[in-house]
């Protein structure tokens, strides 16, 4: 089990018709919802550094969080859920295993067993992340592609904090093992 702990403070306000205006930032202020916060059911995937480090540090995090998004996505599919019903967290260091980790968390308080059953099939949703970077309809046509909103759920206007190349040498290295 985990604790996990959502507050929101606000939001960006995106144009729609003008995508290359800067997104305005909105507080919240007293109108923000109360913390939630609740336990749930988690696993999680540490890797070697040694993965890591023949890439600048500056793009280990998205590669790491391009690889969360996926394994967002895979689990998803394995577990025939929704991908609301799970979260991702990544770390570059985590405080605890002090290696590069991906934790794979229910949104559900309490859990509702999505993670349990997924943590018995970790390479066959490494699999499925890897396939869901392979096949991905635009960044096979574009290989040079740091990854898309159907790969890797980019976060907006910042396309330097995904990097599906990095995420694929990672799943693929852990799945050689």
């Amino acid at each position: 089990m985990v604790n996990s702990r959502t507050k929101v403070e606000g939001y960006f306000k995106i144009p729609l018709f003008a995508r290359s205006e800067t997104p305005q930032y909105q507080p919240l202020g007293q109108a923000a919802p109360a913390p939630l916060e609740y336990s749930t059911q988690s696993f999680w995937m540490t890797f070697a550094s040694s993965v890591l480090h023949h890439y600048p540090m500056s793009e280990w995090e998205a590669g790491l969080y391009s690889l969360g998004e996926a394994i967002k996505l895979a689990t998803a599919i394995e577990e025939l859920c929704d991908p609301s019903d799970i979260d991702v967290v990544t770390y570059v260091e985590h405080p605890d295993t002090g290696l590069p980790t991906i934790l794979v968390y229910d949104t559900a308080p309490g859990g509702v067993g999505i993670t349990e059953a997924a943590f018995k099939k970790p390479h066959q949703i490494l699999k499925r992340a890897l396939q869901i970077f392979e096949e991905c309809p635009y960044c096979s046509i574009h290989p040079e592609s740091r990854g898309c909103p159907h790969c890797v759920t980019a976060r907006y206007g910042d396309e330097y904090s995904i990097n599906r190349m990095i995420a694929m040498d990672m799943a693929r290295d852990i799945l050689q093992k």
